[in-house]
């Protein structure tokens, strides 16, 4: 079963929520784990709960959504930023922000289920080489992903590796859903994940497709606590 890709709402008038939240019922890869009337408490919502992707009002009582949003990507680089707007005019602003789109109110399903499509495509593979070779893997294939000098190490749910020229990063940055970050050098399969325990004063998590258990970093502990 696939992981539900978490979304948070962030928006001053309830009845502009209400709908986005609607439009979101029908997108079946997504699950909302929270709405806020302003950055404020967003940031409650924040502190206890993963977002993959937020969907933030540019004009809002007290903080504009263009000022957090700013904060949201010192602190949350990685998450996706939808801007909410009556006036396209913001457009422009919003790209300097690095959003990763944009809707105009009143929101039109075809255009919110265009850009989700972009933002998430729904069928991901990982290419690698084999010699003279390029492979390709299902996304949902690759359980492990660690840091390997230059390159990274992946590991197949067939329990071969391969090195691919790509960052742990660009990987996280690009497989938001897929990959958690369970130490500075590793990314496992949040689908795949089995157990997390702890030995002394260190932590590791189980994989139900692999043997090996791979160590958890202090910081990362908490994040994957929540998962589970």
């Amino acid at each position: 079963m696939n992981t539900l890709i978490p979304y948070l709402i962030v928006d001053d008038e309830p009845l502009a929520r209400a709908r986005i939240r609607r439009l979101m019922d029908k997108q079946l890869r997504f699950v909302c784990v929270g709405e806020a009337n302003s950055s404020a408490s967003a940031k409650t919502v924040l502190d206890e709960m993963v977002v993959t992707l937020i969907f933030l009002d540019i004009s809002m009582p007290g903080e504009s959504g263009l000022t957090f949003a700013t904060e949201l990507r010192q602190r949350f680089p990685r998450i996706k930023i939808v801007f909410l707007t009556a006036h396209p005019e913001y457009a422009l602003e919003a790209f300097d922000l690095h959003a990763n789109g944009y809707l105009v109110k009143p929101l039109r399903e075809d255009k919110l289920t265009a850009l989700l499509m972009t933002i998430f495509p729904e069928v991901e593979t990982i290419s690698y080489h084999v010699g003279n070779e390029l492979r390709h893997v299902q996304l949902a294939d690759v359980l492990v992903a660690q840091a390997d000098d230059k390159y990274t190490r992946i590991t197949l749910k067939s329990g071969t590796d391969a090195l691919v020229d790509i960052s742990l990063k660009a990987l996280m940055d690009k497989f938001p859903t897929h990959f958690v970050q369970i130490h500075r050098s590793t990314l496992v399969n949040r689908n795949d994940i089995a157990v997390l325990e702890s030995q002394g004063h260190k932590h590791f998590v189980g994989l139900k497709s692999l043997s090996a258990r791979y160590e958890v970093s202090r910081r990362a502990y908490s994040q994957l606590k929540a998962l589970l």
